[in-house]
Parts: structure tokens; sequence; C-alpha cells
């Protein structure tokens, strides 16, 4: 089957990421432990300022890089999800044929540091709403709304952060942080696009049996430490780490809570002070052989 020949969506799909292009990019990652990775391709709202700059692809759909719209962050996106996006009178997301390859360190600096290559995005933006006879400047030129940062401290990442992709490997975490307190703690383990922790944090700490928990609090840190998900804890001193049903609610509840927010609840592993552990996605109780 030719290009001509393909479905739209297909189609729209392969002029986001050319053949020729898919090649060259390095693979999902792959880059992981190189501090300035380079930036094979930037795709575009021409309807708005959202970008996406590409550091990894799988050679398929996904891809991972720079997110450029409400805020810039590091995560995993979909060409089939980008493909299927339509702007103001049927616009659709563009790569930006202009665009060679630089660092990422040069992208995260801004649009007018992007070494003289003139911002499409922006270029396009500017003329569709005034040929739309929508006299709306250009979002990079005159942003309505001036973002500021906040940050629980001074952080970068650390290369030698540990890298949570099990149930044991946060039980080992929230097992060193609390597995022998004699009173129950709730905490958060906060992960980057990476999975890894950049950040731990006790959200309560009750009596014997119990502990207060409010998802504005989980929350709270999750949004500061730029979370994109979180995997929950807590310990039961008396050694039975079965759920209770409270547990079980609290888990739901902060669920649901992080669908909306955009944060995803992980799992929930409670730990005891014998190395044994329970993990609500695994639903069974395991052991740490401390």
């Amino acid at each position: 089957m030719t290009n001509e020949e393909l479905p739209p969506s297909a189609q729209r799909i392969l002029d986001l990421i050319p053949a020729e292009l898919r090649n060259e990019i390095p693979r999902l990652c792959a880059t992981e432990n190189v501090p300035d990775p380079l930036v094979y391709a930037k795709l575009f709202t021409p309807w708005s300022n959202w970008a996406w700059y590409i550091t990894e692809f799988d050679g398929d759909d996904r891809c991972f890089g720079l997110v450029h719209g409400f805020e810039a962050e590091l995560g995993y996106f979909s060409l089939k999800e980008l493909a299927e996006l339509a702007g103001h009178g049927g616009l659709r997301i563009e790569r930006d044929a202009e665009f060679t390859p630089r660092t990422l360190s040069q992208i995260q600096k801004g649009p007018s540091n992007h070494q003289g290559v003139t911002d499409r995005s922006s270029v396009f933006y500017a003329a569709f709403t005034a040929e739309a006879g929508r006299p709306y400047p250009s979002p990079w030129e005159t942003p309505a709304v001036r973002m500021l940062e906040t940050a629980l401290s001074s952080y970068r990442p650390d290369p030698n952060a540990p890298q949570v992709h099990t149930p044991r490997q946060a039980a080992e975490i929230f097992h060193a942080m609390f597995g022998d307190a004699d009173r129950e703690h709730f905490a958060a383990l906060y992960l980057n696009a990476r999975h890894k922790v950049s950040h731990a944090h006790v959200v309560s700490v009750g009596t014997l049996s119990s502990s207060l928990v409010h998802p504005r609090e989980v929350f709270k840190g999750a949004v500061l430490a730029n979370a994109t998900s979180m995997i929950i804890g807590h310990n039961h001193p008396s050694g039975e780490v079965d759920p209770s049903e409270e547990d079980k609610a609290l888990f739901e509840r902060l669920q649901s809570s992080g669908e909306v927010m955009g944060i995803t609840v992980l799992d929930s592993v409670i730990v005891g002070p014998a190395g044994r552990f329970y993990a609500a996605k695994q639903g069974q109780i395991q052991t740490l052989g401390l």
C-alpha cells in the first residue's frame, strides 16, 4: 500500500513522523542516562501554543520528550492521540518542517533562544487568527497569563534516585521509612516521567491502628513535586498487612482524585514490621525477605 492509499488517520500519523525521521530518533529509554539529549522533531498546534519535542520514539506510536502546554514537563505522549486532535476550522497538529535537531537544554530556554530559528507555530497561529478575523496576538509574543514556578526546594533530578516499577520496590522504600514504627504512617512516593522517586512525603502520622488522610494533603505535595504519578503506602504496626475496608475505600478515592488531577495513583502498599507487604494492584501478600 502506497502513502496515497493509506487511511486518513494513518496518513496523518506518518505525516507527523515521516519514515526517514523514524530511523533517526532513539528508541524509548535509550537516552535515559544522557544528561542533555537531542530533540529530533517538533510537533505543534497551529491554533494555540502547545508543542511536543521528541527525544525518543518506539518506532510506532509512543514518544517521549518535552511537552510545552500549560507548563513545560517531560513525559510520554501518543502520536495516534495527537493525530486525532483538531482545532479551529479543522486545523490539525503539524510537524515543524524547519526544525533542526538541538539539545533539550536549548529547547527549555524558550522560543526566543532557538538560535535564530523562527517559531513556526507562533507565526502560523498569528496568521490564522488574522485571516479568520480574530485579532488575537500570538501567545508566545503577548501571553495573557504570566506563568510562575512553585517548587518544594531547589531540586535537580538525581541520576541515582530509586526507580520504582514493581510493588516490591515500593514496599522496600516504605519499609525503610517506617516499617518498624509503632504508629501508623501514611506516605506517598512522587514519581517523575521515568518512574524515579523525586520526593517521598509522609502525609500523616496517626495512632497504633489508624492515620488521618485527606486527598488534598496527598495531592498538594504531588503538585509541588511536579509528579506525573505516585504510589501511596502505609504501615500496620500490628504486622497484619491485610487491607481494611477503610484502606480500600481510601485507595479508590485517591485514584478518582488522581484521574481529575491528571496524576495517576499507581498502587497502594501496606508494610509491616516482619517484612510482609500487601500490594493492592496484585491483591496479595508477599514477603520482602529482609
